[in-house]
């Protein structure tokens, strides 16, 4: 790789990530880039840094396409019926997620697109038509969504109730655990519950050269801009403050090694 394709791909990497945890943590800039790629043996780095953009470029969903999904679920009939204002308004937005701000910044999106159309906002819980809706922005094994819901219903008493739960990205594995398990106790309650996410995800074997080097778990991460926690160190020493350290560079160095957290 000569070093103009090496500027380019590193100036990809940084605009593809330009928005992420703005006004948070420091930008992510080509210094940074260049930092973090030097941390790999030199022979390594092209593959190292052309599978990132590609894996990024893929994953990586800004909060302009996160804003714009959300924007075009607000008016969906699908969603709200006839009257989308109505629906909104007697809606309740539910805050269930204690240690992760991801619903939190999710519900932050959803309040501006409200407020521009309808003049809502999400702060309410309550619903006046036992409709309620759960946002979050990415659900692997659908674990949390389950357990989010099954302890609202049981501490809430909920029945006779409609719930929207909205991702930006669902495995398809992690959709059919959630509906399975969420019958069990809400079709006793009388509680009917829909699925709506803009990603629909598949687990799929790695073919890409960049399973050699840090093995099937290194990407992944949430896709979001400013509620994404990436799960893998090599994402989030990227996108976060650290450096990978001297051990977790070995291990990603190390050809066919699986990377381990």
């Amino acid at each position: 790789m000569n070093a103009g394709d090496r500027a380019q791909l590193i100036n990809k990497i940084v605009s593809c990530v330009a928005d992420y945890r703005e006004n948070e943590i420091p930008r992510v800039d080509s210094t940074r880039v260049t930092a973090w790629l030097e941390q790999f043996e030199e022979n390594d780095q092209p593959v190292v840094l052309a599978e990132t953009e590609r894996m990024l470029s893929k994953t990586y969903i800004s909060r302009a396409s996160a804003k714009s999904f959300i924007d075009a679920l607000v008016m969906s009939k699908k969603v709200t019926g006839d009257d989308p204002a109505a629906f909104w308004r007697s809606a309740g937005f539910l805050r269930l997620q204690s240690a992760s701000q991801s619903q939190g910044d999710m519900l932050v999106l959803l309040e501006e697109v409200l407020a521009d159309k309808f003049q809502l906002n999400t702060s309410s819980q309550d619903s006046t038509a036992s409709v309620y809706i759960y946002l979050d922005d990415l659900s692997f094994s659908g674990n949390q969504i389950k357990n989010d819901l099954l302890n609202w219903a049981k501490e809430k008493n909920i029945r006779e109730a409609t719930v929207y739960v909205i991702v930006i990205g669902l495995y398809t594995y992690g959709a059919y655990y959630v509906t399975r398990e969420l019958k069990k106790e809400f079709d006793g309650r009388k509680i009917n519950f829909k699925i709506w996410r803009k990603l629909r995800l598949e687990i799929a074997p790695y073919t890409s050269k960049i399973q050699k080097y840090f093995g099937r778990h290194t990407f992944r991460m949430s896709p979001t801009s400013n509620s994404g926690k990436p799960r893998s160190p090599l994402i989030r020493t990227i996108l976060g403050h650290d450096l990978l350290t001297e051990r977790q560079a070995q291990l990603y160095s190390r050809p066919n090694r699986v990377g381990k957290e």
